[in-house]
């Protein structure tokens, strides 16, 4: 009966009936190239690189009648960089994760963690553990009770401290990265309150740090915040990209804590931006940020860091019906 009330809540919450438009996306880079998973209105999912057309994935193995209600998406753990690692997180608040080149559906246990609120947002990378190069995933979540979880390669989760956050801490968006550091790496994890305030810890730290910011454009309100790890010769920093309600962009550096403008006239006119991904690409050179965002219209759009120029990436396959 659980699994048919949850079903006829993701039918009652599509756009419109005959319509078919992207709902969630996740994107990520690696040395193959900018990878993009779609969750589409129907509750299907599809894969694209941005040049080929996009694939539809075998979700039979799920549970039927169960929507999908997140999806994130990283790197192989086996450095098959021609595969994605994508994980879901269903209605009804299990965790799935698909395995061995698209083909195995794997249920993720969740034995200690609360079962009175349901999991309100998560983010999911591959983690280097050291000299050794061993890889793991970690996944680090917020509950609607606003506690932030995570987990290592072996999915013992953790509760991170809420000591430092201010009182009635409402957390409005998150994301996690890897911190390389000199021997090792470490999991940081950033959020944004309903404040407006920007707040961050290490896992395993038993404090947060507010990051006082610069030049903050107080004439707005923010939409959706992605902090990512930009590396580079000397080392790495965390970035900062948030989405106002104004339709504009702007990003920082953690280091200097000032906002600068994303240029945005080469996007469409007039259409809002719904959401967006930021990630480190490795290209030739070095490494350079990728930012992907979503349309109302459900074309999508890449920014790169080496061009400083927008593109539209071909979503030729996908089942959109405007």
């Amino acid at each position: 009966m659980k699994k048919i009330y949850y079903f006829v809540l993701f039918l009652l919450s599509n756009i419109a009936i005959g319509q078919t438009v992207v709902k969630e996306f996740s994107a990520y880079g690696n040395l193959n190239g900018s990878n993009l998973v779609c969750l589409m209105s129907d509750n299907t999912l599809w894969i694209g690189n941005g040049i080929d057309s996009w694939t539809k994935l075998d979700t039979s193995q799920l549970p039927k009648d169960v929507a999908i209600k997140i999806i994130g998406s990283k790197s192989n753990l086996n450095f098959d960089y021609s595969k994605t690692d994508l994980i879901v997180i269903l209605e009804d608040n299990t965790i799935w994760n698909l395995e061995d080149g698209y083909s195995k559906w794997v249920k993720l246990q969740t034995n200690n963690l609360p079962t009175n609120s349901k999991i309100k947002c998560f983010r999911t990378y591959t983690k280097e553990t050291g000299l050794s190069f061993v890889l793991d995933t970690v996944l680090v979540l917020i509950l609607e009770d606003n506690s932030v979880w995570w987990s290592d390669g072996e999915l013992n989760w953790e509760k991170i401290t809420d000591v430092g956050l201010p009182n009635g801490y409402n957390i409005e968006a998150f994301n996690s990265y890897q911190k390389p550091r000199m021997y090792d790496t470490e999991t940081r994890i950033f959020v944004t309150l309903s404040d407006s305030s920007f707040w961050w810890i290490t896992a395993g730290e038993k404090n947060w740090k507010k990051l006082e910011t610069k030049n903050y454009p107080t004439d707005k309100s923010i939409v959706q915040t992605e902090a990512y790890m930009k590396v580079g010769l000397g080392g790495g920093e965390g970035r900062i990209v948030s989405l106002f309600n104004d339709n504009t962009l702007m990003w920082m550096s953690a280091r200097d804590c000032k906002w600068i403008p994303f240029e945005t006239k080469e996007l469409p006119i007039g259409v809002k931006i719904k959401k967006m991904n930021v990630f480190t690409k490795y290209v030739f050179s070095g490494t350079g940020t990728r930012l992907v965002v979503l349309l109302e219209n459900n074309e999508f759009w890449t920014w790169t860091q080496e061009s400083k120029k927008w593109s539209k990436i071909a979503n030729e396959g996908l089942p959109i019906t405007n």
